[in-house]
């Protein structure tokens, strides 16, 4: 997992991180920064920061040279950082802010940037901070939540988190020209690449699936397969993937064809523990409770 956090912020506190989690396109971190920072660092990827736990009357404070930027550290404030763009000191005035920061590398914002849906004519980002991005939050937390504890279609969900940041940044936060995306009109499935997708699916309920991998069996870019699938079936792919990992699940064990940590595994989960949690949050009740039920 790619990581400059601790080399930027040496005084932070690594909370929690993605190194777990076999991302490829992402990875994330939750940080606790203290009153002092230290010097800038020149990130190789492209860092967003938010902070989940703000402080009202702290301050930021990021220097270029002779030229200091200070930002109240307000929960909800964000920073986009470009890969390459080293600041000579950073420091906050306040110990108690809890922040995320997501690291994107290159190929992920080239994926977007470089389809026919997504009109730009550069992959590169500004440096910027806003008081809040709603969007940015949204995704963030998305991908923070998986980071955490993740779901059956863990990985395919990050992928579309990651595809609709990516995507929002372009539009949003472009260098030169901000990116153009293509409306959603006519945007659907045919039967043909449907049957495809939903067979690839029903094949390989047993292994990770990647939004790549989705989009590769349905012939088109990720970012658009994203917004067709959804259009087209009324959810995105990574919940009717769960669907369908947990109705397969709770076939296994109304039939006692496997042990709860067989099928943990076979529905995708790291642990019988993260099984456990998700089919609780959907069903009330425990794996092990639902079979007891029914007996």
């Amino acid at each position: 997992m790619y990581s400059h956090g601790q080399a930027k912020y040496p005084t932070s506190m690594l909370v929690r991180s993605s190194g777990e989690r076999d991302w490829s396109r992402v990875s994330a971190e939750l940080r606790a920064h203290s009153g002092t920072e230290g010097p800038g660092y020149n990130g190789e990827q492209l860092e967003i920061v938010f902070l989940l736990k703000g402080a009202r009357y702290g301050n930021a404070n990021c220097k270029f040279g002779s030229r200091e930027h200070s930002v109240p550290t307000l929960t909800g404030t964000t920073w986009i950082c470009p890969a390459g763009v080293q600041a000579d000191e950073i420091r906050t005035s306040r110990s108690d802010l809890m922040a995320a920061h997501i690291y994107l590398p290159d190929a992920s914002l080239a994926a977007i940037a470089e389809t026919e849906e997504c009109r730009t004519g550069s992959k590169e980002l500004r440096s910027a901070v806003v008081a809040r991005d709603e969007m940015i939050e949204h995704f963030g937390r998305v991908i923070l939540g998986e980071m955490i504890r993740e779901s059956s279609a863990s990985l395919l969900l990050v992928d579309s988190a990651t595809t609709m940041l990516v995507a929002w940044l372009l539009q949003h936060y472009a260098e030169s020209r901000s990116a153009r995306i293509a409306p959603r009109s006519n945007t659907s499935l045919d039967a043909s690449r449907l049957n495809r997708v939903m067979s690839f699916m029903e094949a390989h309920l047993d292994d990770e699936i990647s939004l790549s991998d989705l989009a590769a069996v349905a012939c088109m870019s990720e970012f658009h397969f994203s917004r067709a699938f959804s259009a087209t079936v009324g959810c995105p792919p990574h919940r009717y993937l769960s669907r369908r990992r947990l109705e397969r699940a709770k076939s296994m064990i109304l039939t006692g064809s496997a042990s709860l940590a067989e099928i943990a595994q076979l529905s995708g989960f790291s642990s019988q523990a993260a099984f456990t949690r998700a089919f609780h949050r959907t069903m009330g009740v425990s794996p092990g409770q639902y079979r007891r039920g029914a007996l």
